[in-house]
């Protein structure tokens, strides 16, 4: 796994460093023989739990309701949709499917003239002062997976245009997770525009 976040003061968790914000990326494995789980640290104590061991003899509500999408409503502007990826990977979780999902409504809401999928490359500088590069053909495969994607939702291949930067952007240390990315711009068509 791939963590990032900066370092926040504060006494440590069960050993470990607080860092806010946090992101995490699974990792694909490198070395099928490294299948070794080693045991904590000794010495180091989990923190007060208020529930003992055992199941739990609550009942537990339903999984929250996800709210509706509200429907897109004049005035139409061009409007940017970022979808945030994990490092080195082109999955896209429910919470990332529901960006697209408002790309598309917004789309055939305006009449899209035009809908722009641009995926970018990453890196991620690490607390050893190496960088982290995706591998080379990671922004293609987003960019192609997100035109598929729209166009099976329904946007008309002629609308959509799809570009993906083969350099990698520039690590800091800070804002690195947000280099893993694709955009979607949706450009309103004919009366529908208000940005002229």
């Amino acid at each position: 796994v791939l963590v990032e976040g900066a370092v926040t003061p504060g006494p440590r968790v069960c050993g470990g460093i607080p860092l806010k914000p946090i992101n995490t990326s699974v990792m694909p494995e490198l070395n099928g023989a490294c299948n070794t789980i080693l045991p904590a640290e000794e010495g180091i104590e989990a923190p007060h739990s208020e529930r003992g061991p055992g199941p739990s003899s609550e009942r537990r509500s339903a999984a929250p309701r996800v709210p509706a999408p509200i429907e897109p409503s004049p005035p139409f502007t061009t409007r940017t949709f970022t979808i945030p990826f994990d490092f080195d990977n082109d999955f896209m979780p429910g919470r990332v499917t529901r960006i697209v999902d408002g790309a598309v409504r917004y789309a055939k809401a305006t009449s899209a003239a035009r809908v722009e999928v641009t995926a970018y490359r990453g890196a991620t500088l690490l607390s050893n002062g190496k960088t982290l590069v995706e591998s080379p053909l990671i922004a293609e495969r987003r960019a192609r997976k997100l035109e598929a994607i729209l166009h099976g939702l329904g946007l008309p291949a002629t609308s959509v245009v799809t570009t993906w930067k083969r350099v990698a952007e520039p690590a800091d240390g800070i804002k690195d997770p947000e280099t893993r990315r694709a955009t979607i711009v949706v450009r309103p068509g004919g009366a529908n525009r208000d940005d002229k």
